[in-house]
C-alpha cells in the first residue's frame, strides 16, 4: 500500500499468445486505459478514470504474462513520501495534488477542517459521534467540557 507502486492483476485467459501490439495500456495522472485487441475474438478494454493519488505516466508500465496482465503505476510522490492507496479509484471527486497544496496556502485552517472530515469519514461509530458533539458545540459558542473521553486510561 505504502510503497512506490500500486500493481494491478488483470486476469485474462490466453493473453499471452496475442501479439505485442494487441496489448496497450495508455497511462495520465489520474486514469489507465488497457486495450486487448483480438482476444478470442474479443476486444477488452480496462478503463479506470479518478484514480486515488496521481501516478507518474511516463514510469508506468505494464507486463503480459501467462493468462494475466499487470499494470505497474508509479506513485508520485506526496508531502512526506509515497501516499497510501486503500482504493484504485476515488470514491469522490478527488483533488489534484497541485489544487490541494494551493488551497493550503492560502487559508492554513482549511488543513484542519479537511484532516477533520478525514477522521470524520474514515473513523468508527465512536469517533463519529465524538467528533459530531465537538463541532456541535463550537458551532453554538459551548465548550467541549466531557473530559472523560479525553483522559488517557491507566496502564496499571
Amino acid at each position: 500500500f505504502s510503497g512506490a507502486t500500486v500493481e494491478v492483476d488483470i486476469r485474462l485467459k490466453g493473453v499471452e499468445a496475442l501479439p505485442a501490439a494487441n496489448v496497450t495500456c495508455d497511462f495520465t495522472e489520474s486514469s489507465l486505459d488497457l486495450k486487448v485487441v483480438g482476444l478470442d475474438g474479443k476486444n477488452l478494454r480496462f478503463f479506470k478514470t479518478n484514480l486515488e493519488k496521481d501516478i507518474i505516466p511516463a514510469e508506468s508500465a505494464f507486463r503480459v504474462k501467462k493468462n494475466h496482465v499487470i499494470l505497474m503505476l508509479k506513485k508520485a510522490k506526496g508531502q512526506y513520501g509515497y501516499d497510501n492507496w486503500t482504493d484504485l479509484c476515488a470514491k469522490g471527486r478527488r483533488q489534484t495534488s497541485a489544487a490541494a497544496k494551493s488551497a493550503e496556502a492560502a487559508d492554513p485552517s482549511s488543513s484542519i477542517v479537511s484532516m477533520m472530515k478525514e477522521l470524520y469519514d474514515s473513523g468508527d461509530d465512536q469517533t463519529k459521534q465524538m467528533i459530531g458533539e465537538a463541532m456541535f458545540k463550537a458551532q453554538r459558542g459551548e465548550k467541549y467540557t466531557d473530559q472523560d473521553n479525553l483522559k488517557m486510561p491507566s496502564l496499571g
